[in-house]
């Protein structure tokens, strides 16, 4: 196949409201919207948003790739197999935003140009409905409760609730009054962003272990030191998996319980379905997420989950963060849910 046109534009995504983790303050999304045109005349698009306030590349250098790789197809007049050139993304390991969006243009083309459907193409089996869990961050008890309120109302059955403040019984009061006031109607998991130090984490996390916790994602920054942590709750890996080498040692070495999977910060599909792949050889979940993505990105996440073997709920429902999107989510939550008639990219 011949490439005709490469093309990037850049975009912002304001948010709402500031959403805050881990003492960052987000405000907006930035990235941009990459295309790539065949000489047939069909069009892949995918997006390149990286997170540097969660350890990815920088705008900056994401448009100095972007670009670099512009300038390349020129020289080579654009005669570039595809396969190869989704071969040469594993040479830009530090470029994660970058490849994941290449890589899903890429894929998005050759999928049009062959004209076959992307659970042939990944030769996986997928499922056409998939749990999503709401979201709730460093909200007051009343808001918090409200906002749950709203959640059961409109489907959803999970729950992930930011926790970290300064002073850790302001989470504690509101976890607690969680679950006495819904009891068993949600599924309450937690998200730690990293705040506490070791010995933090052993006493908050005993504290925590009698309300029913589905699994707290990472408690700590060093992931080498979960199992010291000595909790009955499950564990789970984020922060600490930014490349597939980082996922590796952690299955092979069973650091965590659980693994969360972002694909635009794992450097795309391909390489997040081997690590779902070695995952499962060790019977150890994974859970994915939008890195607050856009509605083109989000594909990316959602074609991961519909291969996942479990019912765990994904971190799915962002879209409606944004005061505005760049296209149409094609991928809706309704009732807590996403159903799928047709995987597209």
């Amino acid at each position: 196949m011949i490439l005709r046109e490469f093309s990037y534009e850049p975009y912002e995504l304001k948010l709402k409201k500031p959403l805050t983790i881990a003492n960052k303050t987000i405000l907006s999304r930035s990235g941009f919207l990459i295309k790539i045109e065949s000489e047939n005349g069909n069009v892949g698009i995918g997006d390149a948003a990286p997170f540097p306030e969660f350890g990815s590349e920088s705008l900056s250098e994401t448009k100095t790739f972007l670009f670099g790789l512009k300038q390349l197809l020129k020289l080579k007049q654009n005669k570039i197999d595809v396969n190869k050139l989704l071969e040469y993304r594993k040479n830009f390991f530090m470029q994660r935003a970058s490849v994941a969006g290449i890589e899903q243009a890429l894929l998005n083309l050759l999928i049009k140009e062959n004209g076959i459907s992307l659970e042939k193409y990944f030769d996986v089996n997928t499922k056409n409905e998939i749990q999503v869990n709401a979201l709730v961050g460093f909200e007051s008890l009343n808001e918090t409760i409200s906002l749950i309120e709203n959640f059961i109302d409109e489907g959803y059955k999970t729950v992930k609730l930011k926790i970290g403040r300064e002073n850790f019984f302001d989470d504690l009061k509101i976890i607690s009054e969680l679950r006495k006031r819904f009891n068993d109607k949600i599924i309450i998991r937690l998200d730690a962003n990293c705040k506490w130090s070791l010995t933090e984490a052993k006493n908050n996390l005993k504290s925590l272990e009698d309300f029913s916790i589905e699994y707290v994602e990472q408690p700590i920054a060093n992931v080498k030191e979960f199992r010291r942590i000595n909790t009955t709750i499950p564990l789970a890996a984020d922060e600490s998996i930014r490349t597939i080498e980082d996922a590796e040692t952690i299955i092979e070495n069973e650091l965590a319980d659980i693994i969360i999977l972002k694909p635009m910060l794992t450097g795309g599909l391909l390489n997040s379905i081997e690590i779902i792949k070695a995952a499962q050889k060790k019977n150890i979940k994974t859970v994915v997420t939008t890195s607050l993505d856009s509605a083109i990105g989000k594909r990316q996440a959602v074609v991961l989950a519909s291969t996942l073997e479990h019912d765990l709920a994904c971190g799915l429902s962002t879209s409606n963060l944004f005061e505005s999107d760049i296209e149409e989510d094609i991928y809706p939550v309704v009732n807590g849910k996403i159903r799928i008639n047709k995987l597209m990219l």
